[in-house]
Parts: structure tokens; sequence; C-alpha cells
């Protein structure tokens, strides 16, 4: 789920 997240949003997703 995060791998899909971090794809599909820039990387304040990937810091949440």
């Amino acid at each position: 789920a995060l791998l899909k997240h971090l794809s599909s949003g820039p990387s304040k997703v990937r810091t949440q």
C-alpha cells in the first residue's frame, strides 16, 4: 500500500 502511495504521490506521502 505504501509503495502505491509513493508512486501516486510526492515525497510528502513518503514522509508519512
